[in-house]
Formats: C-alpha cells, sequence, structure tokens
C-alpha cells in the first residue's frame, strides 16, 4: 500500500468512521499521516504460525491499526476496555483457502462487531480470499470489498453465497 493509496480511503468515510487495518510496523507513520485520528494499535499474535524450512525468526504475529475520521465520537461497541492483543490461530480446515495472508473469521468478526453498527457499510479494498465481506455477512453489515486478481475475487463470491460460516 503506497502513501497514496492509503490516504485516498478517508475521502470515502464518513466522521467518525473507523478505519482498522493489517498493516506493517513499516506503514504505521504513512496510515497516521492521511488525516485520520489514530485511536491505537492491536497485535494479532498468531498461536499455530507457519514453520520455516531454515533456522530463523518465525513470524507469529501482524499488526492492526485502528484510526478514525475527525468530526464525530468513533463507533466502540466493547465494554469498557479491551486488551489490544488478539490470540488466534492462522486459518486451517474448511476456513482455508489458498490465499497467502488470509486473515481467519476469529479474528476479523469481532473488529467489525466492535467497530460498526448493524447495516453500517464496511469497504475492503484489497479483499484477498473475502474474509472481511464475510465477516461483515455474518455480523449483519452491508460490504464492499475490491479485488484485482478475477480468482480471489471467485473465491470470495464463493465463500459469501454459503450460509453463515463459522468461526
Amino acid at each position: 500500500v503506497t502513501g497514496v493509496q492509503t490516504c485516498a480511503l478517508p475521502i470515502l468515510m464518513k466522521p467518525g468512521a473507523s478505519l482498522v487495518s493489517f498493516t506493517s510496523d513499516k506503514l504505521l507513520a504513512a496510515w497516521k499521516a492521511c488525516g485520520l485520528t489514530s485511536r491505537g494499535t492491536l497485535v494479532w499474535v498468531k498461536t499455530n504460525p507457519a514453520p520455516s524450512a531454515r533456522p530463523c525468526y518465525v513470524s507469529a504475529t501482524e499488526w492492526i491499526i485502528w484510526l478514525s475520521k475527525p468530526g464525530a465520537a468513533a463507533c466502540w461497541n466493547a465494554d469498557g476496555y479491551t486488551l489490544n492483543v488478539i490470540y488466534a490461530g492462522r486459518c486451517v480446515g474448511e476456513e482455508r483457502t489458498d490465499h497467502p495472508t488470509q486473515k481467519p473469521l476469529e479474528v476479523v468478526q469481532p473488529l467489525i462487531l466492535r467497530h460498526s453498527n448493524p447495516n453500517d457499510l464496511i469497504l475492503d479494498p484489497y479483499m484477498g480470499s473475502g474474509t472481511t465481506l464475510r465477516a461483515a455477512k455474518n455480523c449483519g453489515r452491508r460490504a464492499i470489498g475490491i479485488e484485482l486478481d478475477e480468482h480471489w475475487c471467485e473465491v470470495a463470491a464463493r465463500r459469501c453465497e454459503i450460509g453463515r460460516a463459522h468461526v
């Protein structure tokens, strides 16, 4: 994601809307430079990280950033405070597709519930295998996904066709 792509997203957001994005620690400053209010960072700790064929540090975490558009209160559907660490495994079993960076419903659904209200519109500009769209459907939200690769559009469409997916 480039700075130009990143900074175009707030134009589509209503005041108070949240932007929750899986990102790199190297991009945190770029997100904050887009005129959004930094609300916090989360870390997803993968309880089953992918093994490595060579000796090295195995990547077992992903950064998630929460920003909101100024002008109204940000949506927070949680009681009091919530820890900024999510412990969950990578996708396995029936949920798993062959997408290299697929996120599990177990991680995405709570974020959608916490940062949006029923019937809100969720935008995923880098849809991949469609986890966000599937999670939005499960949570009673409307969703739009954008993806350049037609293969992943087809995978996402199949995931959204089937009945409610289990977390």
